[in-house]
């Protein structure tokens, strides 16, 4: 069987990587592991991951995993980048002598690719098109548009991460390419020493007076389409029909540092809302989380709670599930797919603060329906493994490239 010689876009990898950094590293770390495949890995100028401290890709290093140093900056959207996709890398994909350059970040692939070379373009989600548009100008905008009909035209497979991001594809795009959705998978929760995790949680006690299984917790960001404020409301309902105690807190975590203006603005509004609500000892907003911290919020909670309005997969409930944790989410992107109904742990009106605050304080005061609930979510977020995700996407290439 011939080598598969496949390019990949890995520029949003970088150091404590997130979102598409963690996903095209799973993809990458599943791939090498596949025989008859040399991988590329496009990366930007100043990309500062340690490659060779990934215990996973290191011993693959120059082999079969080759690393491509773009000498370009990334941005998720500019004109400087769409120059770049337009006319730098056609340059790189031509000198490489790949067999398929696979997009992985939603739009940005050269229109003027030879035909020989075979074009996968993954989507995760249509964000910009959708009502919650959130972090473009006009101006962004209208390159985000150009470059993904541009590169939808010259794809000649589309992938979607989930059922709900195909049917938008075909919904806002209307390709004449086939679409196939391959599902996400979920990251394992690293399994840290008690000692680390109890020494994570007095650090975040100090500082924010958290007590364990006193707190809601949410982390993901603070764009429109987060729906964060509700959620302060609903902790307001909570504490007032004494539900919760009066010290009882609301943990939201989120990127604040080099957070983009509308992020900002946001939560300069979450802040007067607090104020306005008299929570401001009990709602807690706290930066970047790291790993560790992470790890300790999520098993030191009374429940993590997410009322997202759009999501391409809707990874976050799924992570906590992992640590054997209760998460109630809205039926956004991958839990379009959850096949029970009326289950406690999903929230139907992600603007209802009756029904949330009815579902908290049912999970938090431990009705006797949770446990059959719990399960089906627990058995629904075992199906996505990062190894079944790669497999399909090698079938995939060898596919497109008609060699398997």
């Amino acid at each position: 069987m011939p080598i598969l010689r496949i390019l990949i876009d890995g520029r949003t990898i970088k150091n404590n990587p997130s979102g598409l950094g963690i996903w095209n590293l799973q993809l990458v770390r599943h791939l090498v592991k596949y025989e008859n495949i040399q991988l590329f890995l496009i990366l930007t100028k100043n990309c500062d991951y340690d490659f060779s401290n990934d215990g996973l890709l290191s011993p693959f290093l120059k082999e079969k995993l080759i690393l491509i140093n773009s000498n370009h900056d990334y941005k998720f959207v500019s004109l400087d980048r769409f120059v770049f996709e337009q006319f730098q890398l056609p340059k790189i994909i031509q000198r490489l002598k790949i067999d398929l350059y696979h997009a992985t970040d939603s739009f940005g692939i050269p229109i003027n690719l030879p035909k020989k070379i075979k074009v996968m373009l993954t989507i995760h989600d249509l964000i910009p098109l959708t009502p919650y548009r959130e972090y473009l100008n006009w101006q962004q905008f209208l390159i985000y548009r150009v470059s993904l009909f541009l590169s939808i035209k010259r794809a000649n497979l589309i992938t979607a991460i989930s059922d709900k991001t195909k049917t938008d594809i075909k919904h806002y795009l209307q390709p004449k390419t086939n679409v196939v959705a391959v599902y996400d998978g979920v990251d394992e929760p690293t399994l840290y020493s008690e000692k680390i995790i109890d020494k994570a949680f007095v650090q975040l006690n100090q500082q924010y007076l958290l007590k364990k299984q006193q707190y809601l917790l949410y982390y993901g960001g603070f764009g429109p389409r987060r729906n964060t404020e509700t959620l302060i409301k609903v902790l307001r309902q909570l504490i007032d029909q004494q539900i919760v105690s009066p010290d009882f807190k609301l943990v939201l975590s989120g990127r604040i540092k080099n957070a983009k203006t509308q992020a900002l603005l946001i939560l300069n509004g979450l802040k007067n809302l607090i104020k306005n609500l008299k929570l401001q000892d009990n709602v807690v907003i706290i930066d970047y989380l790291m790993p560790e911290s992470k790890a300790a919020l999520i098993k030191n909670s009374s429940l993590f709670v997410t009322l997202t309005l759009y999501e391409g997969f809707g990874l976050t409930p799924m992570e906590v599930i992992k640590y054997n944790k209760y998460a109630l989410t809205t039926r956004t992107g991958i839990w379009h797919q959850f096949p029970s109904l009326n289950n406690i742990f999903i929230i139907e009106d992600p603007f209802s603060i009756p029904e949330i605050s009815h579902k908290v304080s049912l999970i938090i005061q431990n009705s006797s329906n949770l446990k059959a609930d719990y399960q089906k979510m627990v058995n629904f977020t075992k199906v996505f493994q990062w190894s079944s995700m790669a497999k399909n996407y090698f079938k995939l290439y060898g596919k497109i490239i008609k060699t398997i």
